[in-house]
């Protein structure tokens, strides 16, 4: 229950590249464990920035606070899901960010930077919480703390779940955005 545990381990999946910037992803990392030695972070994943980021975690002595474990698939996705009690976005450009449909889904809450797009998804303290670029380190420890509240990551786990239900897995909605977007074009 998202109410009634604190938060122990943050995770990622994606591909490890620039865009999906993994070594903001380590930074934050080292940020937070400033304000909690206790705290834990995974990302499932690989990709042609995986050394470079192993490097920098081993070069700042972090090998057993952040973890890169390589992809995940089955149910090493359902298990990666189960543990984390926090997702944290930190990419620079997302076209369509399914990772947080699936936070969504498993009731997971969702830190993520206020790339172009994720205002579709997330808004702002109510199903998640956004990190501006420009102010980042003041940003991330705020929502973390904000995190630590239980009333208010269960409201997010609630309307970003009811997000979901209703707007996201409605045929319905969808084909309501559609035939108003279409309207627009033409």
């Amino acid at each position: 229950n998202v109410s009634e545990s604190p938060i122990r381990l943050v995770g990622m999946l994606g591909r490890v590249y620039d865009i999906k910037q993994p070594l903001l992803f380590c930074q934050s990392a080292e940020i937070l464990l400033k304000e909690d030695p206790n705290l834990k972070f995974i990302w499932g994943g690989d990709g042609p920035d995986l050394m470079r980021v192993k490097n920098y975690i081993s070069d700042k002595n972090l090998n057993e606070k952040i973890i890169f474990t390589g992809n995940l698939s089955g149910n090493q996705l359902i298990k990666f899901w189960e543990q984390i009690d926090c997702l944290m976005l930190t990419s620079r450009s997302e076209i369509f960010p399914t990772i947080i449909i699936e936070a969504f889904i498993s009731k997971t809450p969702v830190i993520t930077t206020n790339f172009d797009g994720h205002h579709e998804l997330i808004i702002d303290g109510h199903n998640g919480l956004v990190v501006n670029k420009d102010k980042f380190e003041q940003d991330i420890t705020s929502c973390f703390h904000q995190l630590k509240n239980k009333e208010l990551r269960s409201k997010l786990v609630y309307n970003a779940y009811d997000f979901y239900e209703k707007k996201l897995s409605n045929v319905e909605y969808f084909h309501q955005q559609h035939k108003k977007i279409y309207k627009e074009i033409l």
